[in-house]
């Protein structure tokens, strides 16, 4: 009975857009974390959060403007606690605060997206937006899609997927919910309210970066290497799961309620056995509400157009690059000009004030100069060696360009 109907579905899927009906506005609250920390060791974490609201219009068949409001932001070192059994996925972070006036502007920036059979065909953003706040919401928007297969629905496929890294092996699973676990599965993924006779539906998304056809990331580990060769077992160390939550009358017409998108990555830093270090990054949609479009979406602007979400570095480049391969190219011509290969964290050496830089000098001399006089013991005196490190390449920018 479950083939028919998937089977049945794939004729409709090709006409309809999943998850967003057009001329619909949804409004989510949305927060996510990214968190480094030794979990063997300690529950002692650093990292950062974001909260606020995310706006998604439906504007016609295949086209989307997206826009945050109200984000907050926290970052914090420190040791956090959660319910049990403790994980990096359930520990509590510290509230956010509003962002300054800068931060603000490049994050509420809306962003205008198309897409065609679950597949991004056109990104529009501002030019004035720094290469952070694009590749966020390139993340963003890659989090809100499902691709369907070429061949026709069934409740388990196979495609490749545009993401951040690069046309990588996404695989999807299809589950319908029975409703008594609503109230208790995953709390606040779905509003019943919105589902009277409607069916309630997950779609689990599983990504693999082993397995890419191209890349906007550089991998270089032994365990990757097997990997590639096809021998995985117990050495894929990062996952990437998105779980989607709505109800539809089938699942052609489901209707996105909720998200959670969780991307793990474990290293072992050193060359030998020790315990790994773990990076995670966890994002969350919820519904509040669905209604006509009424919001005004400020326009974009000195607007560019962009024709993939893979990751952008940062470092300054032309404002014309549109898509993974003009940048791959712009490296590589880059790579020919003697001029560029040095790499200046600070940026040019004429764009680095030398006043600005005798000042951190002098501060950093004294702090060095007062920790040597408070403490005898000189196994006991806390002084940072980055610090020397620091000072060092300080002077040696200053006697360059002297």
């Amino acid at each position: 009975m479950k083939s028919v109907l998937f089977c049945f579905l794939a004729v409709g899927l090709t006409s309809s857009q999943l998850l967003f009906t057009p001329g619909s506005e949804y409004v989510y609250t949305y927060s996510g974390k990214i968190l480094s920390g030794i979990p063997q060791v300690d529950s002692v974490f650093s990292g950062m959060s974001i909260t606020g609201q995310v706006i998604v219009q439906s504007t016609a068949q295949n086209t989307f403007k997206l826009a945050m409001k109200d984000v907050g932001f926290s970052t914090f070192n420190d040791k956090l606690v959660g319910s049990e059994p403790l994980n990096w996925r359930n520990v509590i972070t510290p509230a956010t605060t509003p962002l300054t006036a800068m931060y603000k502007q490049h994050m509420e920036s809306p962003v205008e997206f198309m897409l065609v059979k679950g597949e991004v065909s056109m990104v529009k953003i501002s030019s004035e937006e720094p290469q952070w706040s694009v590749n966020f919401k390139k993340a963003l928007v890659a989090s809100l899609k499902i691709q369907l297969p070429a061949q026709g629905i069934t409740p388990f496929w196979t495609v490749m997927e545009q993401g951040l890294e690069g046309k990588c092996e996404n695989t999807y699973q299809v589950s319908e919910l029975p409703e008594y676990l609503i109230h208790e599965y995953e709390q606040g993924m779905i509003k019943p309210e919105l589902c009277q006779g409607k069916k309630y539906y997950q779609v689990m998304k599983a990504r693999d970066i082993t397995k890419c056809l191209e890349r906007s990331i550089f991998l270089s580990s032994k365990t990757h290497s097997k990997c590639l060769l096809g021998n995985c077992d117990g050495t894929n160390t990062k996952s990437s799961i998105t779980r989607y939550f709505g109800c539809g009358e089938t699942f052609e017409t489901i209707q996105l309620h909720g998200m959670i998108n969780e991307g793990e990555l474990q290293q072992n830093v050193l060359a030998f056995n020790t315990e790994p270090v773990v990076t995670g990054t966890k994002q969350i949609l919820k519904l509040v509400a669905t209604k006509p479009i009424t919001s005004v979406i400020s326009d974009i602007v000195a607007p560019k157009t962009l024709t993939d979400i893979l990751y952008e570095f940062p470092k300054p480049m032309s404002s014309q690059i549109k898509s993974n391969e003009e940048q791959k190219e712009y490296y590589q011509l880059s790579t020919m000009d003697p001029s560029n290969q040095v790499f200046l964290p600070e940026g040019s050496l004429e764009s680095i004030s030398k006043t600005d830089i005798k000042a951190k000098i002098i501060e950093k001399l004294t702090t060095v100069a007062t920790q040597l006089a408070e403490v005898e013991h000189f196994g006991k005196k806390e002084i940072p060696s980055h610090v020397l490190c620091v000072d060092t390449t300080a002077y040696h920018v200053l006697c360059v360009d002297t």
